[in-house]
C-alpha cells in the first residue's frame, strides 16, 4: 500500500508539472509584454548596460582624484660582505639586518582645472552611454511592435481567407445543384472548383506567412521556439488622422529635444569641449603639496654605553630616526617635444568632429520624420482608396452573383470578380496595417508610448 502512494504521489506531482508548463507555454502574450521580454533578453542591451558600468566606474575614478593620495612603504633587507649601512652610512663588512617603513601623501593644489573638467567629462560620458541605452530599447521596441503588427496583419489574413473560402464552397454547392438540375453548364462547376483549388492555396500560403512572421517575434524576443506561442489580439481600430494635421516641422521640433540619439550626441559633443579644456590645462604650471613620514632600523647601529658598544634596541632607533618633511611642488611646462601643442590641436578637431556629428543627426533626425510623415499619408490615402475599392467591388460581386445564379452570367465573370475582390480585401488589410505602423512612428518621435 505505501508503495502505491508513493507511485500516486509522484504521478500527480508529475500532473500538476506538466498543467503548470502547459499552461505557462501556452500563455498569450500581449505587445507590452513582447517589449518587456525583448528588453530584459536582448544581448546587446546586457552589452550596453555592462558599457555604462564601466563609464561609472571610471567617473568615480575621476571623483576620488580630488583626494589625496597615501602610500605606505615597509622594507626589510640582508646585507653581506663589505657594504653601506643605512643608518650611519659608514663601511662595513658585517651581516646587517635592516628595516625600513615610510608613509607619504600628496595632493593636488592647482593644475588649471584639468582634475574638474576630467571629472565632468566622465560625467558626461555617463550620461552619453545611458542615452545610447535608450536608443537601443527605443529602436528594439520599434522592430518588436512591427513584427507583431505583421502577426497581426496575417491572422486577418488567414481569417480573411478562411471566410472566402467558405463563401466559394457555398457557391460551389449552387453551382453543383444548378449543374445537376441542367440549368448550368459543367463547365461552371469546374470554374468554381478551380477557384475553390486557389482560394485552397491561398489560405495555405497565408498560414505559412503567419507561421514565419511568428518566427519572427519569437527570434526577436528570444524566444526558444514557437511552441505554444501566441499574442493577444487587441481590439485594432483605425487611427484618426488628427496627429496628420500637425505638419512634420512640428514633430521634428518636439523629436529633437527627447529622441536619445540626439541627446547623446549632444553630450559628446559637450565632452569633447571638455577634452578640449583639458588639453590646454597641460601648458599651465601644476602645483601640488606633498608630505612624508619615516624612519628605520639596522642591526648594525651601535652606541657607547659605559665606554662599551652596544646594539641600538629596535624601539630607539625608530623613535631616534624618525623624520619628517612637506613640500610643495611646481612643475613648469617650458618644452615637451610640442606633445601639448599637439593635444590642444586634436582635441579642437574632435570638438569640431562631435559638432558636425550634431548638426549630421539633427539632419537624419529632420529627414527621417518628413519620410515617416510622407509615408503616414501615402499610407492613410491608400488605405481610402483601398476601402473604396472592396466596397466597389464587393457590389460587383454581389450583382455579378445574383447574375450567374439565374444563368444570365457566366463562370469566368463569377471567378474573375471573386479573384478582383480577394485581392482589394488583401491590400485593404495590407493599407490598414501599414498605416497604423506609420502612425505608431510618429507617436514614437512625439514621446508617446507604443500601444494599440
Amino acid at each position: 500500500m505505501k508503495f502505491v502512494s508513493v507511485i500516486k504521489f509522484f504521478a500527480l506531482l508529475f500532473l500538476v508539472g506538466t498543467v503548470s508548463i502547459s499552461s505557462f507555454a501556452q500563455q498569450q502574450l500581449s505587445l507590452q509584454q513582447c517589449v518587456d521580454r525583448a528588453m530584459e533578453q536582448n544581448i546587446q542591451i546586457k552589452i550596453s548596460q555592462l558599457n555604462h558600468q564601466q563609464t561609472e566606474a571610471q567617473r568615480q575614478q575621476q571623483l576620488a582624484q580630488y583626494l589625496p593620495s597615501l602610500n605606505g612603504n615597509m622594507s626589510h633587507s640582508y646585507n653581506f660582505g663589505r657594504n653601506v649601512d643605512p643608518t650611519t652610512n659608514q663601511f662595513t663588512t658585517d651581516q646587517v639586518q635592516s628595516n625600513g617603513f615610510s608613509l607619504s601623501s600628496s595632493v593636488t593644489l592647482f593644475n588649471a582645472m584639468s582634475q574638474h573638467n576630467s571629472y565632468k567629462q566622465s560625467g558626461l560620458n555617463v550620461t552619453a552611454s545611458q542615452y545610447d541605452i535608450e536608443k537601443l530599447k527605443n529602436d528594439i521596441a520599434l522592430s518588436v511592435a512591427g513584427a507583431y503588427l505583421q502577426v497581426l496583419f496575417n491572422a486577418e489574413l488567414i481569417a480573411n481567407a478562411e471566410r472566402q473560402l467558405d463563401v466559394t464552397n457555398q457557391q460551389r454547392d449552387k453551382t453543383k445543384k444548378m449543374v445537376d438540375a441542367g440549368s448550368l453548364a459543367r463547365g461552371s462547376l469546374l470554374d468554381v472548383e478551380s477557384q475553390l483549388a486557389n482560394e485552397e492555396l491561398q489560405l495555405v500560403n497565408a498560414q505559412n506567412q503567419y507561421d514565419i512572421s511568428l518566427l519572427n517575434l519569437a527570434q526577436l524576443i528570444d524566444l526558444e521556439s514557437t511552441d505554444g506561442f501566441s499574442i493577444v489580439t487587441p481590439e485594432l481600430n483605425i487611427p484618426q488622422a488628427e496627429l496628420l494635421t500637425a505638419n512634420a516641422q512640428s514633430i521634428y521640433a518636439t523629436a529633437v529635444t527627447r529622441q536619445p540619439e540626439i541627446l547623446a550626441i549632444d553630450t559628446r559633443y559637450e565632452s569633447s569641449m571638455r577634452g578640449f579644456d583639458i588639453a590646454r590645462a597641460a601648458r599651465y604650471p601644476r602645483l601640488s603639496l606633498s608630505g612624508s613620514l619615516s624612519t628605520n632600523y639596522s642591526s648594525a647601529f651601535k652606541r657607547f654605553v659605559n665606554f662599551q658598544l652596544e646594539d641600538v634596541p629596535f624601539q630607539d632607533q625608530i623613535d631616534q630616526n624618525f623624520s619628517k618633511s612637506v613640500s610643495l611642488n611646481l612643475s613648469i611646462p617650458i618644452f615637451n617635444n610640442l606633445q601639448a601643442r599637439t593635444n590642444v590641436s586634436r582635441a579642437r578637431i574632435s570638438m569640431e568632429i562631435a559638432k558636425y556629428n550634431s548638426d549630421n543627426a539633427r539632419l537624419q533626425l529632420r529627414k527621417t520624420i518628413q519620410q515617416s510623415y510622407a509615408d503616414a499619408l501615402a499610407a492613410l490615402k491608400r488605405y481610402s482608396s483601398s476601402q473604396k475599392s472592396v466596397d466597389a467591388l464587393k457590389e460587383a460581386l454581389r450583382y455579378t452573383e445574383q447574375r450567374f445564379n439565374v444563368g444570365l452570367a457566366i463562370s469566368i465573370d463569377y471567378t474573375s470578380a471573386k479573384n478582383n475582390l480577394n485581392k482589394a480585401e488583401s491590400d485593404l488589410l495590407q493599407s490598414k496595417y501599414d498605416y497604423i505602423y506609420k502612425l505608431k512612428v510618429l507617436d514614437f518621435y512625439l514621446g508617446k508610448p507604443l500601444v494599440f
